[in-house]
């Protein structure tokens, strides 16, 4: 909660610089951009969900080889998918300025940048996997106030790109670079906290188990990125870039409120469950 507490204050914050710093069009593009990554983000298999959970299932157990079998399963089925989302993120990158009628002048701009929200979706994956680990043993409190230190931190890297003006290529480049250190953060977490923390070889069968439930999880983000997220690709794909700029802003102070509520609805869930 004080994480989720803490990127609500960073967004505040940092808006108003990104649309001043990006402009009308760019910062309409930036919004387009991460909503297409978004639809893709599905084909990753989604395997931290599914780690999360078996671990959860598992908490009281003493088998810390099955723990770590599990480890190494999320992590071949993230291996499985690694292609498909190459491949889909490249054609992504190559035809979207297409899709959204970019001016020749911008075209590679917005493909790079599309590129390294890829780069950074695969990246961000295979960091889940010890953050995972430490919430599905029930661990995700252990160290919370570098972590929210860290959403702070992403957010000084966002507002550093726009100082240097180095537009949605460089703020991409920022949102990667967190996502790595974030990702070595709580590496270092989970091997301090959990000591059977690895990945040990899986059989065929117990990769196969993990790939069904990652099946599940792909199935219900995909559905759920095409409710929550499509309003804005589509203002963008048929009518303009800058009225996805409008749109973004008029509707950031219900969604924040939305978000508010969530938090103290997330805040008093345990005790209600008590």
């Amino acid at each position: 909660i004080l994480e989720y507490a803490a990127k609500l204050i960073v967004v505040f914050i940092i808006q108003p610089w990104l649309v001043g710093g990006l402009g009308d069009y760019f910062y309409g593009t930036w919004q387009i951009l991460l909503r297409f990554v978004g639809y893709i983000a599905p084909a990753s298999g989604r395997t931290t969900q599914a780690l999360r959970w078996t671990l959860a299932n598992e908490l009281h157990s003493n088998d810390t080889e099955k723990k770590r079998q599990y480890v190494g399963s999320a992590f071949v089925v993230w291996v499985i998918f690694l292609p498909i989302l190459i491949m889909i993120g490249s054609l992504l990158a190559w035809f979207i300025p297409g899709w959204i009628k970019t001016p020749t002048e911008y075209v590679w701009i917005v493909r790079l940048t599309t590129g390294i929200l890829v780069v950074n979706l695969i990246m961000h994956n295979l960091a889940a996997i010890p953050q995972s680990v430490l919430q599905g043993e029930n661990l995700g409190y252990k160290r919370m106030g570098a972590s929210t230190v860290l959403v702070f931190a992403g957010g000084g890297l966002t507002w550093l790109a726009l100082y240097l003006k180095t537009g949605i290529i460089g703020i991409s480049a920022a949102t990667l670079l967190i996502t790595v250190i974030t990702g070595i953060f709580f590496l270092q977490v989970a091997r301090t906290y959990s000591p059977w923390f690895g990945a040990n070889r899986s059989s065929l069968n117990e990769v196969w188990s993990f790939f069904k439930i990652s099946g599940w999880f792909l199935l219900w983000n995909l559905i759920n990125n095409f409710m929550m997220a499509s309003d804005v690709v589509i203002l963008g794909v048929f009518n303009s870039i800058e009225s996805v700029t409008d749109y973004s802003l008029t509707k950031y102070a219900p969604e924040t409120l939305i978000s508010l509520m969530a938090i103290v609805t997330f805040g008093i869930a345990p005790g209600l469950g008590g």
